[in-house]
Parts: structure tokens; sequence; C-alpha cells
């Protein structure tokens, strides 16, 4: 091991993370969910891959399974935004209009009037093409923040019965992963009525439709990406992800960085910081401490 330890993104193998062949293997009898990684395990392979150990690893009690998964990034702004980008490309293509930009302006009034009758506050501000796919040669992709995305993961399910038809194995395929990635999202809007069993099962056959997309695709739609198996995984381990994304932090993240927008030193570090806690001191009094 180097003498120095410097940082490093742990990224996705901290998770066991399967070769992406194995991605699109969501069954309960998946190899990878079999084969764990132990501490050591994990640091070896890393090691051999010649990456440098992040050293919060060094740290005693820090293991892996401290660990969790993000639902913003792996399923808001990852499998999520992936399924509804071709989901809707989809949708959009079956539109009555001569082009395709004018099925995309049909889509987004379907959209709006979704927004109006189910009182949605997390808005798209505009759509277009490039909403949805910006290159040809690329795969489509709802482009937009987490919030956003996870807004129209209804409106995917309820688009998908009503304009999809189940005579075509495609459209019937993505109708299925649609209601079942809703039913996901829908395990988590009430933390009394969490169901553990729906979030794994439901995760299994939305990934299995998702793969069967991709198959039959042409190699470019459909395209299933490593987060996939991160959902799966998200999905397995029995915690509850709304208990702990990241959303709060997300937000104050942004917060902070708008309160404490400045010019010139701004890069750097220190003079944010410096910047930042100068703005909280002129709004807010220190504390003062009273004997009683």
């Amino acid at each position: 091991m180097k003498d120095q330890i410097v940082f490093f993104k742990v990224a996705l193998d901290v998770f066991r993370v399967a070769p992406s062949v194995q991605v699109h293997l969501a069954g309960s009898d998946a190899a990878w969910r079999k084969q764990r990684f132990s501490l050591t395990d994990f640091l070896a392979r890393q090691l051999r891959k010649g990456c440098i150990v992040n050293p919060i690893f060094a740290i005693a009690g820090i293991t892996l399974e401290i660990f969790r998964i993000d639902w913003l990034h792996a399923v808001d702004l990852g499998v999520g935004a992936d399924f509804l980008g071709n989901l809707l490309w989809t949708i959009a293509e079956k539109m009555p209009a001569p082009n395709q930009q004018e099925r995309v302006d049909l889509l987004w009034k379907e959209i709006t009037q979704f927004y109006e009758q189910y009182r949605i506050k997390d808005r798209i501000k505009k759509f277009s093409i490039n909403t949805l796919r910006p290159q040809a040669s690329k795969p489509p992709k709802l482009h937009t923040n987490a919030s956003n995305c996870r807004a129209l993961i209804y409106f995917g399910h309820l688009a998908a019965q009503r304009f999809l038809s189940d005579a075509v194995p495609t459209e019937s395929a993505a109708k299925t992963a649609a209601y079942h990635l809703n039913l996901c999202y829908s395990t988590l809007k009430i933390a009394s009525e969490f169901n553990r069993d729906t979030l794994f099962h439901s995760s299994q056959a939305f990934v299995l439709q998702y793969a069967a997309l991709m198959e039959v695709s042409d190699g470019i739609a459909w395209r299933i990406k490593p987060k996939a198996h991160m959902f799966l995984e998200l999905c397995a381990e029995g915690s509850q992800p709304n208990l702990f994304w990241t959303y709060r932090d997300e937000d104050y993240g942004g917060t902070v960085a708008k309160t404490c927008k400045m010019r010139g030193m701004w890069k750097k570090v220190s003079c944010f910081a410096s910047h930042c806690l100068d703005l909280f001191h002129i709004d807010n009094e220190f504390p003062r401490i009273v004997s009683l």
C-alpha cells in the first residue's frame, strides 16, 4: 500500500458492483446477489485495479455496511430519468403530428395538463426535443433535476396506460415497467405504509422488463446502465430509502451557493467559506449567555 493515502471516488464499488454484463440480471437467483465483498476483499480489489484507497477506511468501525445508496442519484437522476426519457420518447412518437417537434409539443401539453390536474409543484419549465434526446446517437433521457423527474414518474405510468398497446410486445413491456417503477415510488410516499416486499419485487420486475426492451432495441434506445444495479441493491437491502436520501443536503448546498454568490475569489474554498460566515453574521445575532 502506498505511503501517502489520498482520496479517490469510491463510487459504485463500495456497494459491491458486479461486472457491467450482469447489470440486467435482476432475478433473485442472480449471481451478484450471492457474491459479497468483505471490507478486505473490497480493499484488495481496489489495489489490484490500481486505485488509491480512501483514508476513511482507516477509521475504526468504518465498514461497507454503514454506507447507503442515495435514491436521488441512483433513481431520480439515474434509472428513473433514463427510463422516463425512453418512455416519453416512445409515447411522443405516437402523437398525431407530422414531425417530431410537433409530437413533442403535444406531449408537453399532456404533461402540463397532468401538472394542473394533480397540482404538481416540481415542474419542468421548458420541454423540447433536447429535454429528452439532445443527440440521436445517444439514448433518450429526461434531462431535468431530481424532483422534476420524480414528479413525472406517475405521469409516465398514466401515459403508458393511455397511449401504449398491450398488443405490441415492446409497448406492453414498457407499460409493465412503468407500472412497477411507479409502484416502487409509491412505497416511499407514506412512511406508515412502507412495504419492503413490494419495493423489492417491483424493482426486480421493472429491471427485467427494462432489460427485455434493451435486448430488442436498436442498440441505442432503452440502453440499461449500471445505476440499474444500484437501484436493485437499494431496493433489496431492506431499508427505507426516503429516510436517508439527500434532498435536504442538495437543497441546503444550493441555498448556500446562491446566498454566498460572489465575484473574484469564489473558486477558493477559504474565501467562499469566509464570505458565507460573514453573511450569516450580518443576518443573525450572536447567541448570548445569560446567567439566571
